[in-house]
C-alpha cells in the first residue's frame, strides 16, 4: 500500500510597520502601491498618518 504525502504551499505578502513584522496571504492582496505623499488629516487621532490619493 502506497501513502501519497500532500504538501500545501501558500504565498505570503509580508511587510514591516516600525519593529511589527506581518504577513497577508496574496490571495487577498488587490494591489501594492508606491509610497507617495500623504496628507494629514485635521484632528484625527495620533495614530492615523494620513491619506492618499489612489486615482486622482
Amino acid at each position: 500500500m502506497s501513502t501519497a504525502k500532500i504538501t500545501e504551499t501558500a504565498l505570503y505578502l509580508t511587510f514591516r510597520l516600525e519593529t511589527e513584522l506581518f504577513a497577508i496571504d496574496v490571495v487577498q492582496v488587490r494591489e501594492v502601491l508606491d509610497l507617495c505623499n500623504i496628507t494629514k488629516v485635521p484632528c484625527a487621532p495620533q495614530f492615523l498618518k494620513g491619506v492618499i490619493n489612489v486615482r486622482g
